[in-house]
């Protein structure tokens, strides 16, 4: 039985969201590297999508690290309905916020990056220049390694978007390949981005429980 849903028609089974941070845990954990200090470092940044995930994901990785006496310090950076142009705009009082946590005295393993839930499967050419803005930030503050943390559709696509979301599979699928689009705009050999793939968990669930 699905759980409870919001009124946008996002998916909200319990046991979906576990499986969702697992996999946004998994590309971390096959790279897991803390610091020389032995503290794993973790910048998360997003919107009402990564707030709620964020305290969960702290707590996996207390556990995972914990067995090699290692810490994390794990860092959400969100707003409500933020977009990655948003915090990578310089006029932004957002921007500012970004650039004061990438800034700060810790040196980040990690920084995720969220984007607005329909943003990426628009393909727009200034979220791209913002994803490229923001990974400047970062390369100019140390060698954080950029993990994109994949959203999904919506159950019944969205409704002021039918022509491009008309559905949840069809939507999914624009995510999926807007963000592909930001990694490849990145990612180098010497420098790979990761994608955490939590949409795709989504639609697992969805094929199982509701299609």
């Amino acid at each position: 039985m699905v759980g409870s849903r919001r009124s946008s028609g996002i998916i909200r089974p319990r046991f979906c969201l576990s499986l969702s941070l697992l996999l946004l845990l998994l590309v971390a954990a096959l790279h897991l590297c803390a610091s020389e200090d032995g503290t794993l470092n973790v910048l998360m940044v997003g919107n009402s999508y990564t707030s709620p995930v964020a305290p969960m994901v702290r707590s996996l990785l207390e556990e995972t690290l914990a067995a090699r006496n290692e810490t994390v310090h794990l860092l959400p950076i969100t707003a409500g309905g933020a977009r990655l142009e948003g915090w990578a705009n310089n006029a932004n009082l957002r921007n500012a916020l970004l650039d004061n946590a990438i800034a700060s005295h810790r040196e980040w393993d990690y920084v995720v990056l969220q984007d607005q839930s329909q943003m990426p499967g628009f393909q727009m050419p200034s979220s791209v220049e913002a994803v490229a803005a923001i990974d400047n930030m970062v390369k100019e503050n140390g060698d954080a390694t950029i993990v994109f943390y994949m959203t999904w559709g919506r159950q019944r696509g969205d409704a002021t978007n039918q022509w491009i979301y008309p559905d949840f599979k069809t939507m999914n699928l624009r995510l999926k390949e807007g963000y592909f689009l930001y990694r490849d705009e990145i990612s180098t050999p010497d420098r790979p981005v990761l994608i955490a793939p939590v949409g795709p968990a989504f639609e697992a669930v969805y094929d199982a429980v509701v299609a």
